[in-house]
Order: structure tokens, then C-alpha cells, then sequence
């Protein structure tokens, strides 16, 4: 499990930056590792809370030149 967490705090770290950084993302491959993570069957609640929140934003980033709509 403490692997798990591991894995999930550097997740964690790089889609915070990306989603500060619009343009140097790959929004298709953060979102399918952190849907990878999500299928583990040995993270916690509180991970799966975080794994949650960190795929939210990612769907949450505009495309580069795009503006996003509310």
C-alpha cells in the first residue's frame, strides 16, 4: 500500500504542475494514468479521493487557444 501512495504523490505533483502549465500537458495520458491508478484495487479511500480530484481537474484544463465556457 505504501507504494501505492507513493505512486500516487508524484501523480499528484505532475498533474498540480501540468494543470498550472496548460500547454505542457498530455491531458489524454495524465487522465489514463491517473484512471490506472484509480483500477488498483490496493489504494485507500483517501487515495481514491485524491486520484478523484486529480482526474476532475485534469477534465477541468482548457486545450491550448481554447477558452474554456462555463
Amino acid at each position: 500500500m505504501a507504494r501505492a501512495n507513493n505512486e500516487i504523490g508524484e501523480l499528484e505533483k505532475t498533474v498540480l504542475t501540468l494543470v498550472r502549465r496548460p500547454r505542457l500537458i498530455r491531458r489524454d495520458y495524465w487522465r489514463a494514468e491517473v484512471e490506472r491508478q484509480l483500477g488498483r484495487a490496493d489504494i485507500t479511500g483517501g487515495d481514491r479521493q485524491r486520484l478523484c480530484a486529480l482526474h476532475h481537474l485534469l477534465g477541468d484544463v482548457p486545450e491550448a487557444g481554447l477558452t474554456h465556457v462555463n
